[in-house]
């Protein structure tokens, strides 16, 4: 889909000074528009294949919480991290999972309530006290594993 978006904007750009005038009195002018366009789409070439490609929800790799790409999922949060955006710390588990500080992983052998969704579930920009698992564990008494792989935003 690429390629062809690509080939069709380039055929576009060189058929537009074609449609106005006709070939046989201006040669020379079309053959540097159509110059012009090849040049420009191979330095568009260029420019693309350099600057990583991300999708419009994606954010810059160095944002918090980190992510990484994933082959079956498509992102992960990077496990066994802990960063802050802004005042908000983000910690992750081994597995990937937020908890409250990294040497706190989700315990798989205490009764827990799992969770599992995308920012909202994640608490994004909101400290872990705050967040849905956080409060929900800490009224039930139990531990609290939020399970979520990934987030959207």
């Amino acid at each position: 889909m690429e390629m062809m978006a690509r080939l069709s904007v380039a055929a576009i750009g060189v058929l537009i000074p074609l449609a106005r005038r006709p070939l046989a009195r201006n040669a020379d002018r079309v053959a540097s528009i159509a110059l012009a366009v090849v040049l420009a789409c191979g330095a568009a070439e260029l420019a693309l294949r350099r600057a990583p490609m991300r999708a419009a929800e994606e954010v810059p790799a160095r944002s918090e919480p980190r992510r990484h790409l994933d082959a079956r999922i498509g992102w992960l949060f990077d496990p066994s991290h802990a960063g802050f955006q802004g005042k908000v710390e983000y910690a992750f588990d081994r597995n990937g999972y937020r908890v409250r500080r990294v040497d706190e992983p989700v315990d798989f052998e205490r009764p827990s309530i799992v969770f599992t969704g995308e920012s909202m579930i994640v608490g994004e920009r909101l400290a872990w006290a705050d967040t849905i698992p956080a409060r929900s564990g800490q009224l039930l008494g139990l531990q609290s594993a939020d399970i979520t792989k990934v987030t959207s935003s």
